[in-house]
């Protein structure tokens, strides 16, 4: 099975290699939270689904 670290990892390799060493597995959950925001679900929902315990996520 592929687990999330191994895929974080292959991701980040592959985008390393492409040129894109600014993208990490990181990337997802920040860009998951923007588009459920982009799509007006509450600030309390995508809170949860990213894991943050606190309001921090909007800071990014």
């Amino acid at each position: 099975p592929l687990t999330q670290t191994a895929f974080t990892e292959r991701c980040n390799e592959v985008w390393r290699r492409e040129g894109f060493s600014w993208l990490t597995g990181h990337s997802f959950r920040i860009g998951g939270a923007t588009e459920l925001l982009l799509q007006g679900r509450p600030l309390d929902v995508v809170q949860k689904q990213g894991r943050w315990k606190s309001s921090t996520f909007l800071l990014y």
